[in-house]
């Protein structure tokens, strides 16, 4: 989940590839481990997991900041203002290039 973490923040298309698979690797690997029957009183399992966690939360605001980015630039690029709500508008879709 780390690397996963540090690929995403090169933002480039092979990097977040790179890091989507190290996510479905810790998630099968954490499949794994909830499907087991009984888990080990284990306190470096329990540790581990707790880490694991701390990290989880990191990445989904890592990922949801990404996100509210690449929103605001979409509007920034395509926008037409907003609506009386505060919702974006976006102008009539159109094929536009956003490779730099």
């Amino acid at each position: 989940m780390r690397e996963a973490g540090q690929l995403f923040l090169e933002a480039r298309p092979e990097a977040v590839d790179r890091g989507h698979a190290a996510l479905q690797r810790a998630a099968e690997i954490l499949e794994r481990l909830r499907a087991e029957p009984k888990l080990p009183a284990d306190p470096l399992l329990a540790q581990a997991l707790l880490r694991i966690r701390q990290l989880a939360v990191i990445l989904k605001f890592q990922i949801e900041c990404a996100s509210n980015l690449c929103s605001g630039w979409l509007q920034l690029s395509m926008g037409a203002g907003y609506t009386a709500q505060g919702l974006p508008v976006l102008n009539e879709p159109g094929c536009r290039s956003f490779e730099a």
